[in-house]
């Protein structure tokens, strides 16, 4: 992503960011930990589906 985008997808999230967190911090924690269990996941599938076959084992 370049910095150009990368500013204007901060304006975005920042725009429509509310002024006031109304959410629990043990559930930003839990969805963090759901995205990055997600990546490892996914990550691993790259990887076995760019070995092949034989990677599967």
């Amino acid at each position: 992503m370049d910095l150009a985008t990368q500013r204007s997808w901060l304006g975005e999230l920042a725009r429509n960011r509310s002024k006031q967190l109304d959410a629990p911090s043990w559930l930003w924690t839990s969805v963090l930990d759901l995205i990055a269990s997600h990546e490892v996941g996914y990550l691993e599938h790259c990887r076995k589906f760019a070995l092949g076959p034989e990677a599967h084992i």
